[in-house]
């Protein structure tokens, strides 16, 4: 393939989830990789000032996107009025582009569609209905590429699932059944598809951040120490039919776990930043305030705004981590930090079963200090042998997350035939 391939990243989210910024990194990696100078990648960010900056070295353009709300619970009807009317004038500026063959549009983000070869929707797992209309501004612009603009539409290392609204089942079963390919990043979502009944290629690769192993350099751990420091990593909001109750028994479960590895390892505990988003932070805070005052000196929020380089470099000086963030988990797997996860959704099943960590995982919802103890100390126990496979999996992994971009290739080459 000798001409440049111009490929446009959406649903790209913004830099403060750290885990979505990992994503990004792992899906230009990999395409670098299996392209190499024959491709030309633009990003779309809700902080498309930030990250600019940070991908510039990466040799990406990014722009900003044309609609971003933060999860919420609480949507207002102007915040709702304001998302159809956005939505709407993109639908209506592509169909008119499309209609009359106009090439460029004074919009840049649809003026990036227009131009592309190839629509990527970012790796992670967006289309689902658990958060509302924050789901749907991820479904819409791929129904814009596909459906009005006709654009090759392939959804990148991806999650799909869980829904419980008919409206957003037939919606997205629609808009996917338009698109070339759905890369999936674990087996569970593919329940999901065939409930839908949708008729599009599906193939099972891993998830893009296990590409980032590359960036790691001179990375030394001392896997036989004692426990001296513990990570944990928290979420503010997850999908519950009785959020409150279950969220206050999060917390609470996690306090009690923290000092309690105080108390028996003697360690000190760090809840480090994969996010800085607001109701992370503010769990981050509220889970220090619960644990006993005499243990405070003993545990730590780290407040920084890091790199996914830098919290990898945090992670691998962690003994093991508590981590209640997906990629916190896949960023500390990369330095064979041993992990224990708390889930709120099947992402992080299908990834740990990849990685031979299946057993390591808590469903947030049904926490206790019955499961989390003994895993603790479980993992305090076998950290080293734990180290060993994790350095033997995600070997495996790094591969398979570069299959991604080389299944893209294929299907870019079959495109063109």
């Amino acid at each position: 393939m000798c001409s440049t391939i111009k490929t446009f990243i959406i649903n790209a989210s913004d830099w403060y989830n750290k885990g979505d910024v990992g994503n990004r990194i792992g899906m230009i990696l990999a395409l670098k990789k299996a392209f190499g100078d024959n491709v030309n990648i633009v990003l779309e960010s809700s902080t498309a000032e930030i990250d600019s900056k940070y991908f510039a070295k990466y040799g990406v353009k990014v722009i900003q996107g044309p609609l971003h709300i933060q999860s919420s619970r609480h949507l207002s009807i102007s915040l709702v009025v304001h998302m159809f009317l956005k939505y709407l004038y993109l639908a209506l500026l592509a169909f008119t582009a499309r209609v009359f063959k106009i090439p460029k549009v004074k919009d840049p983000y649809l003026n990036e569609m227009l131009c592309a070869d190839l629509i990527l929707s970012s790796a992670g797992g967006f289309i689902h209905d658990e958060l509302k209309l924050v789901s749907l501004q991820n479904i819409i612009p791929i129904a814009v590429a596909s459906l009005i603009l006709n654009k090759p539409v392939i959804l990148y290392a991806q999650s799909i699932g869980p829904f419980s609204r008919r409206f957003t089942i037939l919606l997205t079963k629609v808009v996917l059944s338009r698109i070339e390919l759905i890369i999936l990043r674990e087996r569970k979502s593919i329940e999901y598809i065939e409930k839908m009944g949708l008729k599009v290629p599906v193939l099972v690769t891993t998830d893009a951040s296990f590409t980032l192993l590359s960036l790691l350099n001179g990375v030394q751990k001392n896997v036989s120490r004692p426990i001296r420091k513990v990570g944990v990593t928290v979420v503010g909001k997850f999908e519950s039919r009785n959020f409150e109750r279950d969220y206050v028994k999060y917390v609470t479960t996690l306090a009690s776990v923290i000092r309690y590895i105080i108390e028996k390892y003697q360690a000190k505990v760090y809840i480090l930043p994969q996010t800085l988003i607001e109701y992370d932070v503010a769990t981050a805070y509220l889970l220090k305030n619960l644990v006993t005052r005499a243990n405070q000196m003993e545990i730590e929020i780290v407040k920084m705004d890091c790199t996914p380089e830098k919290l990898i470099s945090m992670y691998a000086k962690m003994d093991f981590m508590i981590c209640s963030r997906l990629h916190s988990a896949i960023f500390a797997s990369l330095s064979g930090t041993p992990i224990i996860v708390l889930s709120y959704q099947h992402k992080a099943e299908g990834i740990l079963e990849q990685l031979g960590l299946k057993e390591l995982v808590v469903d947030i919802r049904k926490i206790s200090l019955d499961k989390l103890i003994p895993l603790v100390d479980y993992v305090a126990e076998h950290k080293e042998s734990l180290h060993n496979l994790m350095e033997k999996r995600i070997l495996v992994l790094y591969k398979k997350s570069l299959v991604s971009a080389f299944i893209v290739k294929h299907y870019l080459n079959k495109l063109k035939q």
